[in-house]
């Protein structure tokens, strides 16, 4: 499944409405509902109840104090780090949760959002790597036609590397990795590495984190 933007992040208004509407909704399953125990239910409402109260003063800005506003935002905070996993664990990954309850609890379906494109990726990087300062490449990654962004179905870059003499022939067999999700990137090696061989390769991974696609041309060189 892609990823969805945070709807915790949403405005005063927003939240308020999400986590009331959510807590409502499941609240009002008919037994055994979507099978969430009734300890977690009350933990929910332990933690709503606080945030209710402090919010119905905070909202008013121009009459509540700077104490009153610090209390609802260390509420909300509380409430907010229950649900992230609550949602993920009861609505996204519960196999008893249909996607109407979903949305009916206030969440957005992930397929609404962006289609998986999860699978190899077929896209081969262009790997470029300029020796920097203090055992340090500074590296840039694009495709075939000059892009500097991720394609579609990618979640980040994975250079493997391997640092001594006689390295492996395929890539894939590079133990050492790192990953990276911004461009241009970094990959900075041990100090003692430093004046060392090194082979290194890029390729793009999927976007659960688990697929590799093809590898670039290797690049032999030494550390800086």
């Amino acid at each position: 499944m892609s990823k969805l933007p945070d709807q915790f992040d949403g405005s005063e208004e927003e939240y308020d409405k999400l986590v009331n509407g959510m807590y409502d909704e499941l609240n009002a399953l008919p037994s055994p509902g979507i099978g969430i125990p009734a300890t977690t239910m009350t933990a929910y409402e332990a933690l709503l109840t606080p945030y209710n109260a402090s919010y119905s003063i905070a909202k008013h800005k121009n009459t509540s104090t700077k104490t009153q506003q610090t209390t609802y935002h260390t509420n909300r905070t509380k409430l907010t780090d229950f649900l992230r996993p609550f949602v993920k664990m009861w609505l996204y990954d519960n196999d008893a949760c249909e996607d109407d309850v979903i949305t009916a609890a206030g969440m957005r379906l992930h397929s609404t959002t962006r289609t998986s494109h999860e699978g190899k990726p077929s896209e081969i990087p262009v790997f470029v790597a300029e020796p920097a300062l203090a055992h340090t490449f500074h590296v840039i990654i694009h495709t075939s036609t000059g892009n500097t962004g991720k394609p579609v179905g990618v979640h980040c870059t994975r250079i493997r590397y391997f640092v001594g003499a006689n390295p492996p022939a395929e890539p894939a067999d590079f133990a050492k990795f790192q990953d990276y999700t911004k461009n241009p990137m970094e990959l900075v090696l041990s100090a003692a590495n430093a004046g060392m061989p090194i082979a290194m390769a890029a390729c793009y991974v999927s976007e659960s984190g688990s697929i590799e696609g093809n590898y670039s041309a290797i690049i032999s060189t030494n550390v800086p």
